[in-house]
């Protein structure tokens, strides 16, 4: 039977993407790790199939990554990270943005098959019950992909994300404690992974509590700058006494809205968000928030990726990682 990486990886101690990138020369690996998965290597008698030019086989040596928008921050920094990590480790990137649709992200997947891309990483669109044949054909075609930040639901694959429900539970729970009672709750259509497990931290908070909230308090908008401002702007009417919005771009809106309705915050209301963007520290007030740790979140992704260009057959698995509260000005 022939040696995989895997196979030295596992000898070695070290995760599949080390071993792929001492065995191909790549910078960004401590000596004594690389020196030691080279004695394995040989040890084993491992042979690549062809020349090192692409990290487990000989074809694109391209990974396809497709997002949905860089326009928010958080996703242009994903991007960013991405394409630095897929680099250190041999790789070209391929970069896909769907702007949320659905028929954009079949162009691109189709595209980056005739690309014969090594495997693909794929954040999700927001598109409600939307059509999901070209991830099944890329499934029928053993091409390997992993979902990051968010998956769809009723399609088994691997996942990547920071846990949602725990990092809204926290934050919600957080502002009960300091008294608040009547808290709004700013999402996106809640069919969807990433706003139904936010909520179901925010409903568990609650209930934890013992306490009730109305439907009423729960409002459904695009998770953008200018949505999160226009949601402002009937919240004011409503006279909350704290926001919490599913990431920091809405409550950038809404905090805007608030200031340009003359409401204080947080001395009138608390806002919070969710992924501690770059600029949320730096917003007036600083931005209370959730920190999605990006750089982990993109890591992680692409060892489970390489994982399964080196071996399909593995059981599909959701990998949380651990969110963190940054309590700031705003609440």
């Amino acid at each position: 039977m022939r040696v995989t990486i895997k196979d030295i990886a596992n000898m070695s101690g070290v995760s599949v993407a080390t071993a792929s990138m001492a065995l191909n020369d790549r910078p960004g690996i401590n000596k004594d790790t690389k020196k030691k998965v080279l004695e394995v290597a040989n040890k084993l008698h491992y042979r690549p199939n062809h020349s090192a030019r692409s990290l487990i086989t000989k074809k694109s040596g391209c990974i396809g990554l497709i997002v949905t928008s860089i326009r928010n921050p958080f996703f242009s920094k994903l991007v960013d990270v991405f394409n630095k990590e897929v680099e250190a480790m041999g790789y070209s990137l391929l970069l896909g943005i769907t702007n949320d649709k659905i028929k954009l992200e079949k162009k691109y997947i189709d595209l980056f098959i005739e690309r014969n891309v090594e495997g693909l990483i794929i954040v999700p669109t927001i598109e409600k019950s939307p059509d999901l044949t070209q991830l099944y054909m890329l499934k029928s075609m053993h091409i390997p992909f992993v979902f990051c930040t968010t998956a769809y639901y009723g399609l088994k694959a691997d996942v990547v994300m920071t846990d949602l429900m725990e990092g809204e539970y926290q934050m919600v729970k957080y502002l009960i404690e300091k008294g608040k009672r009547n808290i709004y709750f700013v999402t996106c259509d809640q069919s969807l992974m990433l706003s139904s497990l936010r909520l179901d931290g925010f409903k568990k908070a609650h209930a934890d509590a013992g306490l009730s909230f109305s439907n009423d308090q729960i409002i459904e908008t695009v998770p953008d700058y200018d949505h999160g401002y226009k949601t402002g702007i009937e919240l004011s009417k409503l006279k909350p006494d704290a926001v919490v919005a599913i990431n920091d771009f809405l409550a950038w809106g809404i905090t805007k809205a608030f200031k340009d309705c003359e409401i204080s915050i947080p001395q009138d209301v608390s806002v919070a968000g969710y992924d501690d963007l770059l600029y949320s520290s730096l917003f007036e007030p600083a931005l209370t928030t959730v920190k999605q740790p990006i750089t982990q979140i993109c890591k992680k992704t692409l060892e489970v990726l390489v994982k399964n260009i080196e071996d399909d057959t593995q059981e599909a698995k959701t990998y949380y990682i651990s969110p963190k509260m940054m309590v700031r000005d705003s609440t």
